[in-house]
């Protein structure tokens, strides 16, 4: 095998594997048990918190950053993070693998037939059996370690709380209505 289809492979491992460290966006609130696990609230007006702890019940949101309990309500926030690192273990590792036996499926199969007249003769399909098992083992432990550091992250987006106005047609008129989600 050349170096440059070495080296080649190895990047495109490399790439395959740094998308091991997933984003999941969620467009709804999170739950109490999400958002007892999160890492990072960012407000409307952009400025982000980090809190230590943080409860929610009866409409509002309650983060202790630093020592300092805040209340804050549904339309002042805008997103919600939380990272786990176990999930990103997990999730790295299977990119990994993915991404790595593939390089080495299409690296076996391009470097093609070997002379039939070597000691060792082997052919495309055999060579692509042989790289894309190891470089999807390579790939495997690359992912899990740097799933493991950056981890998965969940980012719960809140919706917008502008009031919401219907127009309801009634018999001889029509009936207004303004209502709010939260």
């Amino acid at each position: 095998m050349s170096r440059s289809l070495t080296r080649s492979a190895l990047l495109v491992v490399a790439a395959g594997t740094l998308a091991g460290a997933c984003t999941h966006h969620h467009a709804r609130m999170a739950t109490a048990i999400e958002l007892a696990e999160a890492d990072k609230v960012t407000l409307e007006d952009g400025t982000e918190r980090h809190p230590t702890s943080q409860q929610y019940a009866d409409g509002a949101m309650l983060l202790v950053t630093d020592g300092q309990e805040e209340v804050l309500y549904p339309g002042q926030v805008y997103q919600v993070e939380s990272v786990d690192r176990a999930r990103g273990f997990f999730e790295g590792a299977g990119i990994g693998v993915l991404s790595g036996a593939g390089a080495g499926i299409m690296l076996g199969l391009l470097d093609g037939d070997d002379d039939p007249d070597q000691l060792f003769a082997f052919s495309a399909t055999d060579k692509a059996m042989l790289y894309g098992t190891l470089f999807g083992i390579l790939g495997a432990g690359a992912g899990c370690v740097i799933g493991a550091l950056v981890g998965s992250t969940d980012v719960y987006t809140y919706p917008a709380q502008a009031p919401a106005i219907s127009v309801i047609p009634t018999e001889g008129g029509a009936q207004g209505a303004l209502s709010f989600t939260f």
